[in-house]
C-alpha cells in the first residue's frame, strides 16, 4: 500500500523535510532500497549509507537532516521503525477468541477482543488487553500484564515468553530485540526468541548493537 511522507510521518509521530507529498511505496534497508522506499537510519554510520542509497526517504531521528533525501524526522527512531514495518507489512487479522489446545489459568483476565493460538499457556492473574495477540506456543508468566494492541503485530514468533510480573506497554524500552518489537508487542523484561526476522530486521537490530 503506499503512503505519502506526510501519512507516514503522521503515523509514526514526526515530521517531513522535503516532498511532503511524495509517494513511497516500499520498506527496505539501505543496501536494497529502489526509488520510491522508505528506509532508516539511527546512527551515522548507517544514515551516511541511507545517503547514498536509491530510497526515496529516511526514518531518522531529530540529529538529522539531508540535502539530498527527504527526512521523516521522529522522536525515537526505534519505535518509528517498528511502527513502520507494520504499516509496510500488515499480518493479517486474527480472530478473537481462545483457542481449546490452550491452556488459561481461571484467574486470567483476557479481553474479549484478544486473540489466544493454539498451545498458549496463560499463567495465574495474567491481564490480556483488547486485540492482543498471541501466536501457537507462546507463553505469559503469572501477573504479567499486556496491555491494549500489544501483540497485534507479533504474528512470527513461535517462541515468544513473557516472565512472571512483567508489565508491557508501548513505552517500554528494553534491550534491542525488545525494541524492534516495541510496537510488535514485547518490551521490558520480556524475553523474544526464535522470532523469523526479515532483512529490514536485522539491519535495524545490526544498527541498535552497534549504537
Amino acid at each position: 500500500m503506499p503512503f505519502t511522507t506526510a501519512e507516514i510521518a503522521k503515523q509514526l509521530s514526526g515530521e517531513a523535510f522535503g516532498d511532503s507529498n511524495a509517494v513511497l511505496t516500499g520498506f527496505a534497508t539501505a543496501d536494497q532500497a529502489k526509488p520510491g522506499d522508505l528506509t532508516f537510519a539511527e546512527n551515522e554510520e548507517f544514515f551516511a549509507r541511507a545517503e547514498a542509497s536509491a530510497a526515496t526517504a529516511i526514518i531518522a531521528d531529530q540529529r538529522f537532516s539531508s540535502a539530498r533525501k527527504i527526512l521523516i524526522r521522529v522522536p525515537n527512531a526505534r519505535i518509528a521503525f517498528a511502527k513502520a514495518l507494520a504499516l509496510f507489512f500488515p499480518e493479517p487479522a486474527k480472530p478473537a477468541g481462545i483457542h481449546p489446545q490452550s491452556v488459561v489459568a481461571a484467574s486470567a483476565s483476557v479481553d474479549p477482543t484478544a486473540h489466544i493460538g493454539p498451545h498458549c499457556t496463560v499463567g495465574e492473574r495474567v491481564k490480556i488487553g483488547a486485540h492482543c495477540v498471541l501466536q501457537a506456543g507462546n507463553f505469559i508468566g503469572d501477573d504479567a500484564t499486556l496491555g491494549d494492541d500489544l501483540l497485534r503485530e507479533l504474528q512470527r514468533s513461535r517462541c515468544l515468553r513473557v516472565f512472571s510480573r512483567c508489565v508491557t506497554g508501548l513505552g517500554d524500552i528494553g534491550g534491542a530485540e525488545t525494541c524492534l518489537a516495541a510496537e510488535h508487542g514485547v518490551c521490558g523484561e520480556a524475553i523474544l526468541a526464535g522470532i523469523g526476522f526479515t532483512d529490514c530486521e536485522r539491519d535495524a537490530l545490526a544498527q541498535f548493537r552497534r549504537k
